[in-house]
């Protein structure tokens, strides 16, 4: 769990700076003095020397004395200043209420009363009080002090804007007052906890600027740094910290410097300078008794984040021991368990989230608090394998809550918890549920999201792109947007539809989105998407773009200079790309991209008839990879080389060293091979023999085994039993067969072709475009045989319909296809 930084507010002093002179506008000439006065001006002195209980006392004998004296109203508003200061509150409000029955120095009455509701903290009727002094006394003497008061109420009850207003009357209209440079640093106060941290940074600037030897200097540089640091300028802040550090007088100021520069640091990654301001700021606060719990917040989160979960755990359960009536409290029993979730240490994880829940589920403060400690207990199910239990868990979350925000939250974690199962078919019916229960939802794009992913890994492709289309369109402001480019992009791949693919993951790649989660496997589909397409010159610029951005990837490095030499062939540029192949070999010399340059270059040579450089870079092959998966088909590769050559003892050796457990379809094409050779010398049925025996020893192999013998009775010019051969191949076919279902077809058709059976054949040819609609080269063959078919029996008319046939598929026979059909027009329409 990570938990922010708090916010530190500072209350400066009460600034009470009203003499005497304010309060008494009148004061007694000498020459009227007699011993009522002389007692009104001793106590008035008492209280200004701040004698406050000598000062009640001579109020009091001269009260008793002239109970209704002319100087009534001003005694009893002294009174009630010298209960004020003594903290009797209530007494100082008896007093001044008494005095709102007199017209008499009003506006100090009305200003006193607002300092005593202010103290007793309420603040609404202080602010009205304020508002009175200024509203009906507007050149009263109280002016300055009223607007002072009244911004500083507005604080209390979070008015910053309106408070910010009355601070600023007072800067501009009492440019020398007393009062102007607390308001200035009330200002910069007011817009940093309205978050307006530029603002706030200006106005204590300025008031540092202009009150060099301010006494809210320290207090100043820790709001600045503050300000610096939610506008996440980490390091100017921690100047400003260690200036408020070094100046500030109160410990507990000093104490939040510190620990805030540990912030700093680990917002910086800096985790060794953070531990040591959290550790000193710890030390300092135990010496000076100003100890809180927001040292260990920082020590739990540097622990944790740098995945020093034993130490993050003794952090917090200090916390737990120094603090237990914080109000944080629960997010360190929430932090505890999620790190024995990251520790995968489950039944701890178990433990801990189950605590929380039966400990705080009555508790309304903390039900944000329960909700998360489910979720966790959920997730820690889930991870433990226990699908039933975090399922069941989700749907408590559901049934205990109204609110709709939850209900979502707990589905939506629900639909992933399938999808990171493995359950897919789960997780989307969860997200189509909540797309159409919550489609306005501030989680429908996140769900919109996630439904693409689920059925992406459900190869629901056609779908998986509806849906990452509609992120697209209907969530545009979406973050998850952008993925959604690389997702398409990635469905778009394994559809073949590589133009698509190139332009999505192009645009992923161009967006100057700042977090790129995969930018690299971006840019590797690129290239291999450029690769099918037989852009070959666009495909090498991309894996060179690869190689100079991801050059500390080795994985990447090789790969990319392997499609390079690839690229390279493609575009008939034999030599470069062999040179290139070379270069991967020496450059990556264990890997699997340098083995399979070895096997091409020995392809290469092989192709080429170079029979000694081809068995040279299969052999190194050899040597270098002895453990190679790959070994049965460099096995198979040498065995084909030396069947070229004719050395048929070298070659049957090789391909007996291939073995079917590792490998049955190089095992099958192996035995295969090794029938060709024994069937060049061998009499008809023997071969037909060897071909049966390998169909039923290798059943994967039975479809190529029978090819083979329909090809031998082809020799033969046995048809018939040339048709079965195939019929059965075509029974046992399978995706590695060497024919395709539709070429095997076409076969059969050739075959009664030969056997001059021609409906037969026509009948054979037409299977291919009804059964087999993807094979569209199969098809256009076929159809220009039934063509040529049907023009031999002179069936021009349905010559012509197939034909036709031909034209809508677009391709370079439908050039021959019009001129068939504008020949029969011409020849033989016209003749008739």
């Amino acid at each position: 769990m990570k938990k922010m930084k708090s916010s530190n507010n500072i209350a400066p002093v009460v600034i009470l700076l009203l003499l005497s002179h304010l309060f008494f506008s009148h004061p007694l000439p000498a020459q009227s003095q007699g011993t009522h006065h002389e007692l009104f001006l001793v106590a008035q002195r008492a209280f200004d020397d701040g004698f406050h209980d000598v000062a009640i006392r001579y109020i009091e004998q001269y009260l008793e004395k002239h109970p209704a004296g002319k100087d009534l109203v001003q005694i009893k508003l002294l009174l009630g200043q010298c209960y004020f200061f003594k903290n009797q509150y209530l007494k100082a409000y008896s007093i001044f209420k008494e005095l709102l029955a007199y017209e008499e120095l009003k506006d100090a009455t009305y200003f006193w009363l607002g300092e005593t509701y202010f103290k007793a903290s309420d603040y609404n009727q202080a602010a009205q009080y304020y508002q009175q002094v200024l509203d009906e006394f507007p050149k009263s003497e109280f002016i300055p002090q009223a607007q002072y008061s009244l911004g500083w109420a507005l604080c209390e009850k979070g008015l910053y804007k309106k408070a910010g207003r009355h601070f600023h009357y007072l800067i501009t209209h009492f440019p020398n007052h007393t009062l102007t440079e607390d308001a200035y640093f009330k200002l910069g106060e007011c817009e940093h906890n309205e978050k307006n941290y530029a603002q706030a940074i200006d106005y204590f600037q300025k008031y540092l600027n202009k009150y060099p030897e301010a006494r809210h200097q320290p207090e100043s540089f820790f709001y600045l740094a503050e300000s610096y640091f939610y506008t996440d300028d980490f390091l100017t802040a921690t100047t400003y910290y260690a200036k408020a550090a070094d100046l500030a007088e109160d410990a507990k100021l000093v104490y939040m410097a510190q620990s805030s520069m540990g912030w700093c640091y680990l917002k910086l990654d800096k985790k060794d300078l953070s531990k040591r301001y959290f550790l000193e700021a710890e030390d300092y606060a135990i010496k000076h008794d100003v100890l809180t719990d927001d040292v260990y917040w920082g020590l739990a989160t540097l622990y944790s984040q740098f995945e020093n979960f034993h130490a993050a755990l003794d952090v917090y359960n200090n916390l737990i021991k120094l603090f237990p009536e914080s109000p944080n409290i629960s997010d360190a029993y929430l932090g505890k368990a999620n790190i024995y979730y990251s520790q995968e240490d489950y039944p701890s994880a178990i433990r801990e989230y189950s605590w929380i829940i039966e400990h705080y589920k009555n508790t309304k403060e903390n039900q944000g608090i329960t909700e998360k400690a489910y979720y966790g207990l959920a997730w820690t199910y889930l991870k433990s394998g226990d699908l039933k239990k975090s399922i069941d868990t989700f749907q408590r979350i559901i049934s205990q809550t109204n609110s709709d925000i939850v209900k979502m939250s707990a589905l939506t974690q629900m639909g992933d918890a399938y999808l990171d199962s493995g359950k897919l078919k789960d997780a989307i019916s969860i997200y189509d549920k909540i797309l159409n229960d919550y489609p306005d939802s501030a989680y429908a794009d996140y769900v919109q999201f996630r439904l693409g992913i689920a059925l992406l890994q459900s190869q629901r492709l056609d779908t998986a792109a509806l849906s990452f289309k509609s992120l697209l369109n209907n969530f545009p402001e979406s973050k998850y947007t952008h993925e959604a480019l690389y997702f398409l992009g990635l469905t778009y791949f394994k559809k073949n539809k590589m133009t698509s693919s190139v332009d999505f993951l192009s645009r992923y790649i161009e967006d100057d989105y700042q977090d790129k989660e995969h930018n690299r496997d971006a840019y590797f589909l690129l290239g291999l998407a450029y690769f099918n397409l037989k852009d070959y010159q666009s495909a090498i610029e991309t894996f060179q773009t690869i190689q100079d951005y991801f050059d500390k990837d080795f994985y990447l490095m090789q790969v990319s200079a392997l499609n390079i030499a690839k690229c390279l062939y493609h575009m008939g540029r034999d030599q470069e790309a062999i040179s290139k192949f070379k270069s991967v070999i020496q450059d990556y010399s264990e890997t699997e991209s340098a083995l399979e340059s070895l096997l091409w270059l020995g392809d290469y040579h092989l192709e080429r008839r170079e029979f000694p450089q081809a068995i040279q870079y299969y052999q190194k092959a050899l040597d270098n990879f002895p453990s190679t998966p790959k070994i049965n088909i460099i096995y198979f590769e040498l065995g084909q080389t030396y069947t070229a050559m004719e050395e048929f003892d070298s070659a049957i050796d090789y391909y007996q060293r291939i073995t079917k457990e590792a490998s049955p379809e190089v095992y099958g094409k192996a035995q295969l091979a090794i029938a060709d050779i024994f069937s060049k010398n061998l009499p008809l049925e023997e071969a037909l023999e060897t071909y049966v025996k390998i169909g039923e020893v290798s059943h994967e192999f039975k479809c190529d085994a029978y090819l083979k013998i329909a090809g031998i009775y082809k020799s033969q010019e046995q048809y018939q039993k040339a048709i079965q051969a195939l019929e059965f191949s075509q029974k046992n076919h399978v995706a590695r067969c060497e024919y395709s279902e539709a070429q095997l077809q076409f076969a059969i058709a050739d075959h009664y072709e030969l056997l001059n059976l021609t409906d037969k054949a026509i009948e054979e040819y037409f299977k291919i475009p009804y059964l087999y609609s993807n094979e569209i080269n199969w098809i256009i063959k076929a159809y220009l045989r039934i063509g040529r078919l049907f023009e031999d029996q002179e069936n021009w008319e349905e010559a012509q319909i197939v034909y036709n046939k031909i034209l809508e598929y677009h391709t370079e026979e439908s050039k021959y296809a019009e001129e068939r059909i504008h020949w029969i027009r011409s020849n033989i329409s016209e003749k008739r």
